[in-house]
């Protein structure tokens, strides 16, 4: 389950200010992540937080509705392509 910060966090890129939406922004959190890691980003690395944090809200921009947004879905996608690309030339 994800952490609070990260939830306030997206909340308020989401200009959300009720805890109505907690649990499903937590569930979309835990999805970015498991995505992320899929695709070969290390979600727990220190140096990387800032740009997980980042992607994760591009992920809840583009999926926090009744229909995907794509703009927002190719954003997050492009950055989890380049972090996990930039993770595979550090090995």
């Amino acid at each position: 389950m994800a952490v609070s910060n990260e939830i306030e966090a997206v909340k308020v890129s989401l200009r959300i200010n009720t805890v109505l939406f907690d649990d499903e922004i937590s569930a979309l959190i835990d999805s970015a992540k498991s995505d992320m890691a899929g695709a070969g980003v290390d979600v727990n690395d220190k140096n990387s937080t800032a740009l997980v944090m980042q992607a994760i809200k591009f992920y809840c921009r583009a999926y926090f509705s009744v229909t995907a947004d794509s703009e927002w879905a190719r954003h997050y996608e492009d950055l989890r392509d380049a972090m996990a690309a930039r993770g595979a030339q550090t090995e």
